[in-house]
């Protein structure tokens, strides 16, 4: 049987072409499980950080307040509030 296998035409038996189906297959749902996995993390990043500042409004309030812009909020400042710079910049972005 003539099928593509990376891109060119190869006569492969019945075997082989399972065996390629599975690789392939175990590759994409390898890939698809990495991205999965990194987005939910992403979340739970930002998600914990939504926490922390539920716990901490006022001082988180009285911060923003003083900052004149969303861009001049320092990681520094929310960093007193126990948050850390991934946590403050998906906190500025809401």
């Amino acid at each position: 049987m003539v099928a593509l296998h990376h891109g060119q035409p190869k006569i492969m038996n019945l075997k082989d072409i399972i065996s390629a189906f599975v690789r392939h297959r175990r590759e994409v749902v390898t890939r698809r499980t990495i991205f999965e996995l990194r987005k939910a993390r992403d979340r739970a990043h930002i998600l914990e950080a939504l926490a922390i500042a539920l716990a901490n409004i006022d001082p988180i309030i009285e911060l923003i307040r003083r900052a004149p812009t969303p861009q001049k909020q320092s990681g520094a400042d929310f960093a007193s509030v126990g948050s850390g710079q991934r946590c403050c910049d998906a906190g500025a972005r809401w």
